[in-house]
Parts: C-alpha cells; sequence; structure tokens
C-alpha cells in the first residue's frame, strides 16, 4: 500500500510543513479530567462565511488524497486570520498523512470534545482515523536521578499558569562532553501522582552540547495553555542527557519541578525578566538565508568517486559552531551521525570528508547578536544527504 507523508511539528502552536520529525504514537491512555468546556466555549463563535466547515459538504467519492489536500488546504490560511475556535482545532493536530484508502490525524489531546471538535468543524469522512495524545507514558513511572553528574532546574522556577515557555538550564558536573537534545516530558502532580500534560508530541532531532564542568541555559520547554488550562500547582520537566558513543552511551534521566500560580506576587521574578527571557533566542545566518545556503551545498557537493556505480545513499549529521565572527569551528560528524543506512558496519568516511571539506568553503555567517552582549558564537548544525543519481545538498 503506497502511503504519502506530510511532517508536521507543533512547536509554540504554529504548525510547521516538511519537517523531518521523531514522534510516538498510542493510545491515549491517560486518566487526565477533561475540561469539557474548552473546545465547546469556542464552538459557539460562528464559522467565517470565506471558510466552511467540510462535514456540511458532500464527500461521497472522495479518495483519501482529496480529503488529505483539503484538510492541508482548509489549515493553509494564515493562522491569525483564523476565529479562536479553529486556532485551538489547529493547534492540536500534530501530523497528518493519507494511504490510499484512508486519511490519519494525530492529536495532541484526543479526548472526545477535540475529536468532535474537529469533525464538526472541519471534515468528518469514513475515510478519516483519527489517534494520539501525548499521555501513553505511565505518568507513575520512577525516576532514578543521579545529580552528582548532571542537574538540571527551572528558572524562574514560578510562572503565571497562561505561560507558553519555561526557561531550563543543564549543569554538567563532570569531565565529560554530554548532549542534550529538544524532547522533553512535562507532569503536573495531582496530589496523588504525576500527570501529563499537553504539549508538542513531536521534537527535532538535534543534539546540543554541554561541555565539561559548565552550565547551558538555552533549553525550554513549551505548555500549551491555548489547548487546554494549566492550573495553579507543582510541575515537573523531564529530560534525558547523554555521554560517550557507539556502545559507550551512558543516559541521564534528569527532572526538575517548578510551579504555575496565579497570584503575581509569586511571580515576581518571572515579570521582572519576562521581556528577557522571551525575546527571541540568537541566531547565526548564512549570507542570503536559507535559500542561498541550499543552492551553496547542491553546488559544491560532490558524489564520492569510489562509490560510483554502487547505489549507496547516505545521510548524514555535522554538528559546528558558528563563531562571534561568523566563522566556522569545531565541526564533527561522528560514526553514529550516520543517519542512513544504519548498522551497516561502515562509516562512510567519503562521505564525511566531503560534507566537510564544503562546510570549510564556506563564506562568513551573519552571527548571532544578543541584545545585551552584541555578536556571540552559537552551535548549529546541517543535516546531509547524498545519492548517485547526483544530487547532493543539505535539508
Amino acid at each position: 500500500m503506497k502511503a504519502y507523508f506530510i511532517g508536521l511539528v507543533i512547536m509554540g502552536g504554529c504548525l510547521l510543513y516538511g519537517c523531518h520529525t521523531k514522534q510516538e504514537k498510542g493510545e491515549n491512555s491517560s486518566d487526565y479530567s477533561a475540561d469539557s468546556q474548552s473546545i465547546a466555549r469556542q464552538d459557539t463563535l460562528p464559522l467565517p462565511i470565506d471558510t466552511h466547515a467540510a462535514s456540511s459538504v458532500s464527500t461521497e467519492g472522495w479518495t483519501a488524497k482529496q480529503i488529505r489536500d483539503s484538510i492541508e488546504l482548509f489549515f493553509g490560511k494564515e493562522y491569525d486570520t483564523l476565529p479562536p475556535h479553529l486556532r485551538k482545532i489547529r493547534g492540536n493536530l500534530t501530523s497528518l498523512w493519507n494511504t490510499d484508502d484512508s486519511v490519519f490525524l494525530q492529536l495532541i489531546i484526543a479526548e472526545k470534545e477535540y475529536v468532535e471538535a474537529f469533525k464538526t468543524y472541519v471534515f468528518n469522512s469514513p475515510l478519516i482515523r483519527i489517534g494520539g495524545g501525548p499521555y501513553d507514558r505511565p505518568p507513575e513511572e520512577a525516576i532514578s536521578m543521579d545529580t552528582t553528574h548532571f542537574s538540571m532546574r527551572v528558572r524562574p522556577n514560578v510562572y503565571p499558569t497562561n505561560i507558553e515557555r519555561i526557561e531550563i538550564a543543564i549543569t554538567n558536573h563532570t569531565d565529560l562532553e554530554g548532549m542534550g537534545g529538544e524532547e522533553y516530558f512535562i507532569e503536573r502532580f495531582d496530589g496523588r501522582a504525576w500527570k501529563g500534560i499537553p504539549q508538542p508530541t513531536a521534537f527535532v532531532a538535534l543534539g546540543y552540547p554541554i561541555f565539561p564542568n559548565q552550565t547551558r541555559d538555552d533549553f525550554s520547554a513549551t505548555l500549551m495553555p491555548e489547548l487546554k488550562e494549566n492550573p495553579p500547582g507543582l510541575y515537573r520537566v523531564r529530560k534525558t542527557v547523554i555521554t560517550g558513543q557507539g556502545a559507550g552511551i551512558v543516559h541521564y534521566p534528569l527532572a526538575a519541578t517548578f510551579y504555575l500560580s496565579d497570584n503575581p506576587e509569586d511571580y515576581e521574578e518571572y515579570t521582572r525578566f519576562a521581556s528577557r527571557l522571551h525575546e527571541p533566542r540568537p541566531m547565526a545566518e548564512f549570507k542570503g538565508g536559507r535559500e542561498a545556503m541550499i543552492r551553496f551545498f547542491e553546488q559544491n557537493l560532490r558524489y564520492p568517486e569510489s562509490y560510483k556505480g554502487t547505489g549507496t545513499k547516505v545521510r548524514l549529521f555535522y554538528s559546528f559552531t558558528i563563531d562571534s565572527l561568523g566563522m566556522l569551528q569545531n565541526p564533527v560528524s561522528l560514526p553514529e551521525n550516520i543517519l542512513y543506512p544504519r548498522d551497516t558496519g561502515k562509516t562512510y568516511d567519503e562521505f564525511r570528508d566531503e560534507a566537510l571539506r564544503v562546510l570549510r568553503l564556506m563564506p562568513a555567517w551573519e552571527p548571532a547578536v544578543n541584545r545585551i552582549h552584541g555578536p556571540v558564537s552559537i552551535d548549529t548544525g546541517l543535516f546531509f544527504y547524498f545519492n548517485e543519481e547526483g544530487k547532493c545538498g543539505i535539508e
């Protein structure tokens, strides 16, 4: 059965198409109680006249691809132009794909009210299969932590209940370089157990170095108050840091608690630093932007001669630093950074060497600029692909 896939990643309530994501799937097994009014109170709003609830039109004879394309078009409108109830429905959608005879939707919250809202205001067809929910991890799962190696904290420690993002710092107490990713899991303590709360279910598979005996304070986690209210109380965020390579990798599970409150006196520290906390993170940029960078690598990358005629296709990752002058520093691609093919016993050095050759040809970037400190160094990375047809580039 042929499948067509459109990747959707929800980060901060936005819908991004065409991203490569890692996503967990499962039935909604949590006993987290639904707010039956959270969708319903938005449903009383009339639909705008330039939009239609697809369930109000006949879909008899439609193919799965036509339905998928219609849903994609429906959500392709500018987010700010959508009425509140459609923003909430769109923000709850985490992935969309189709086979020849079915359309599959994954939702962040797959409770009845949210499923019915989608069917009422967007599309209702017997070809649609709806699933999802981030609660397939046992909320009472014990965490074994060794804070002598790594420690994590949320700062400030108290936020308002309508907060969309918390800031996280991880300290490396070892002489080894650690690596932390974007993935996290957030839970609320209900007086008896820790219960999962709505959050993105897909994350970009990138790692960020945490250098020996240093603190990295630019991790964050997204809460989604626009989907379901987060009440005052005690919360915790969980992440994992790794050290080592290959068979020597060691995983360090971390957890840090924080509070949400409706009392401004409780989150006074957050109020003082709010403007700094939520300003955009500084990012370095290839001169000319993303399109210019894609063209540069497509024009300069070459498929290794020794592999021609073998049909070998390779996908790999390089991490590197762009310093405060915009120059490339510390490019690294380890054998385990070969993302495809996996477990062949080969290191594909020729492909990694070719990617490094072209990385070193790059012109200086526009450096990242911090509002207070000016130009700063920033860690980033690129995914490379090579195939025998001569099409090589970055993703």
